[in-house]
């Protein structure tokens, strides 16, 4: 009996030190409030869809396609809000077709942008990322008045490919992300 309680005990504590989930898009039956900007100077507007063929969860993916066009990034995000959380992990799976080099961005509310990059170890394949949001680097050509990512004030996050920034000529290709989850630490 003692042993059953123990055991019980340790379960109960165990699942209590995990880590809990802010969110959690799975892309079964919706783009989750995913898009693709229109209309920016210098930003490639892709098509989002959801993929019922190629997903590493579930169902379904989010699959955006999207041209490289020399000279403009192409940008996929949605808004989000964080809470009053001190830090947040970032754990989703994707796959590129042909970009290995991204960067994940968080924006504030006053505009400033921290930016990770994201080095794929292979083009055509799902894998799996693990993101600390204390990773995040403030981008070079942005300003905060802190130069502090403050998880309260972030209300986007937007994954990047800037490979056409070095493109000669302009190709077809697409991204797609899968089981998206934020987590507080346990």
């Amino acid at each position: 009996m003692a042993k059953k309680l123990l055991t019980l005990f340790f379960l109960l504590f165990c699942s209590s030190a995990q880590a809990k989930s802010l969110d959690h898009w799975q892309f079964e039956t919706s783009l989750e409030g995913w898009i693709s900007p229109e209309g920016i100077n210098g930003v490639s507007a892709g098509t989002c869809n959801l993929s019922h063929r190629d997903f590493s969860e579930g169902k379904a993916s989010l699959a955006c396609l999207y041209k490289v066009t020399p000279g403009h990034i192409f940008a996929m995000g949605r808004e989000l809000n964080l809470g009053k959380q001190q830090v947040v992990f970032f754990e989703f799976q994707m796959k590129s077709l042909r970009t290995p080099q991204w960067y994940l961005s968080l924006e504030e509310k006053d505009g400033s942008s921290y930016v990770l990059p994201i080095e794929l170890s292979a083009l055509n394949q799902w894998q799996g990322l693990s993101i600390s949001s204390q990773m995040f680097k403030l981008g070079q050509d942005s300003y905060d008045e802190n130069k502090k990512l403050d998880l309260h004030q972030v209300d986007k996050i937007l994954l990047f490919d800037i490979s056409g920034l070095l493109a000669f000529e302009q190709s077809k290709t697409a991204v797609l992300i899968d089981d998206f989850k934020i987590k507080t630490p346990g």
